[in-house]
């Protein structure tokens, strides 16, 4: 199947995906996912509206409130232009995972200077735990005008793969154990990214919890 990456304006050319060989079973990397004036509105937009003045010593941006869910975006154009990318991230990853999968969570998270997120897994932590349905992680990186916060993953070899943030590029792998992974210290400036998790249940998903808001975007 051939994919295209998604253009900001509709009648745009799509870019074509650049496929990263990563070498690993479960790690999958594509640059020119997203094009770059999305990146640079998405990013713009949480520097402007979400980095705080008097931020906590903190290590996770959510703890500050350095987050914000897309759907509620002022931007009508840009909250179509979301839903447009996650069904070509939701493509790549059924693909690359050989499994039907559906959105699950969708975030964009704003790493300031001194932030970092140690080792951990997507999946939650016993099966009650309501993160148990993920079963795939994205991550797309909406700039690169940083130091720092590259993101490492566990793999079956035993030594991390790093990914270098790259605008416009994204990196999905399994939200289990399997591929355990953190953000290294941003040493300087802004990092913006938007994760997307996926489920396998339909049930679970953003597009049925969320019916009304995505099938107004679409």
């Amino acid at each position: 199947m051939l994919l295209l990456g998604y253009a900001a304006i509709s009648g745009d050319t799509p870019m074509a995906l650049n496929h990263v060989d990563t070498g690993y079973k479960t790690i999958f990397r594509i640059d020119n996912a997203l094009d770059t004036e999305i990146c640079d509105q998405l990013c713009n937009f949480m520097i402007t509206h979400k980095l705080k003045s008097n931020p906590t010593d903190n290590l996770l941006p959510w703890f500050d409130g350095e987050t914000c869910i897309p759907w509620e975006l002022d931007n009508i154009n840009l909250k179509k232009q979301i839903v447009a990318y996650r069904k070509l991230v939701t493509e790549i990853v059924s693909e690359k995972f050989n499994q039907t999968l559906y959105p699950e969570f969708t975030h964009l998270v704003l790493w300031r200077t001194g932030r970092q997120m140690p080792r951990h897994k997507d999946d939650g932590y016993n099966e009650n735990d309501p993160l148990a349905t993920r079963k795939v992680s994205c991550v797309t990186y909406l700039n690169d005008d940083f130091t720092g916060g590259q993101t490492f993953v566990s793999n079956e070899t035993g030594i991390d793969y790093i990914s270098r943030p790259i605008k416009g590029s994204l990196v999905c792998y399994l939200s289990d154990s399997t591929n355990q992974h953190g953000v290294n210290p941003i040493l300087s400036g802004n990092r913006v990214t938007m994760p997307i998790w996926f489920c396998s249940d339909i049930t679970k998903s953003e597009d049925v919890r969320l019916s009304n808001i995505i099938q107004s975007l679409l």
